[in-house]
């Protein structure tokens, strides 16, 4: 894809959604959240860090802590961190949305078995195999019970 038209698309949006919102609007954090998407993508690790915190910060003072929205951000932290090696910092960031999404979500999920597989790979990564194995398991099985692909 054409990353850099994508970028432009973005921070204009959030210029001119800024501009007729303010800042503190979810459509501000949407955009901001994408840009950020992008920059992960670009391997631009600490500024799509960034774009997310901003994102996060404007949806859990409009939209709070268990909207799609504001669990999509962390997840997306959650990821940078893990590609970054901060692996403690994903795991705490895992174990926080996993909280919200079995309150919001149930206990079966996409979303959740995602957030499960991250959490078994941070595990994998500090050598804890205990850990690793009943995240991952936990995923597998969750994604086998919703015949989502592993």
């Amino acid at each position: 894809g054409n990353f850099a038209e994508g970028q432009k698309i973005f921070e204009n949006a959030i210029i001119s959604t800024t501009n007729k919102l303010g800042h503190d609007h979810p459509r501000v954090a949407k955009s901001i959240f994408h840009l950020g998407v992008i920059k992960r993508l670009l391997y631009e690790h600490e500024e799509a860090l960034s774009n997310f915190e901003v994102a996060l910060d404007i949806q859990l003072r409009s939209l709070q802590q268990h909207h799609p929205d504001t669990m999509n951000t962390q997840m997306e932290i959650g990821i940078t961190m893990f590609e970054t090696n901060q692996i403690d910092k994903a795991i705490e960031e895992f174990t926080s949305l996993l909280e919200s999404q079995f309150e919001i979500l149930g206990e079966i999920h996409p979303d959740i078995a995602k957030s499960l597989q991250y959490l078994g790979k941070c595990f994998a990564e500090k050598n804890e195999r205990t850990q690793a194995s009943k995240s991952l398991g936990k995923s597998y099985h969750m994604r086998t019970r919703l015949k989502v692909e592993c």
